[in-house]
């Protein structure tokens, strides 16, 4: 059955409230109010994925300028394994055709406790054309890396999303780490040209 995106209202928007709550840690999740309030100023977009009428999953993007941050993406557990998360991605990259999307995954490491799952989150979207800008940051005390589907996003104009759409206060909660985030010599080539553009 084909996915498609579409805004969430009603029933649809407290479908993705509940799985926004369970499907993401307490210190990666922002209140669900200020998501709202963005969306208010056409700033914050939250869509359900449907697969045909039925509630597959949600992903909500700010949007500040040239900048789409993929803040959330996450399928309903009895749609797992099937290729959704996959069709979501192309369907929020058509939608956003024009804007630099981004994201941010946690930083795989030996210390941390879900390290597989980390390791298998990366390569999931890195199989979806995503690739590491070489941004390392700690968001609300969490290590990220940024990803990003194609042109590099410097940490200037990513924290100018978020001051935009998000306030002072949630800038106040990320930190830039220090290093780059590299697996291969071509994405050190492109985390250093990133890192020329002052990012």
């Amino acid at each position: 059955m084909e996915l498609r995106l579409e805004q969430a209202w009603g029933e649809r928007l407290e479908r993705v409230k509940a799985l926004y709550a369970r499907a993401f840690p307490d210190a990666e999740r922002k209140p669900f109010g200020v998501m709202l309030k963005g969306r208010e100023r056409g700033q914050v977009d939250i869509w359900a994925l449907l697969e045909g009428e039925n509630f597959a999953g949600l992903a909500i993007l700010a949007v500040h300028q040239e900048l789409a941050l993929l803040d959330y993406l996450a399928v309903e557990p009895d749609g797992r394994g099937r290729g959704i998360g996959g069709q979501a991605l192309e369907l929020v990259k058509g939608r956003y055709r024009g804007k630099t999307l981004i994201l941010e995954v946690e930083e795989p490491g030996e210390k941390a406790g879900n390290q597989a799952q980390r390791l298998k989150r990366m390569a999931f979207y890195r199989r979806w054309g995503y690739k590491p800008t070489g941004l390392r940051v700690k968001l609300n005390g969490v290590d990220m890396i940024l990803l990003s589907q194609g042109t590099q996003a410097p940490f200037e104009r990513y924290l100018a999303l978020y001051r935009q759409v998000f306030g002072e206060e949630a800038v106040a909660l990320i930190q830039r780490n220090p290093g780059l985030y590299c697996q291969t010599p071509e994405q050190e080539r492109c985390a250093l040209d990133n890192c020329r553009q002052k990012g």
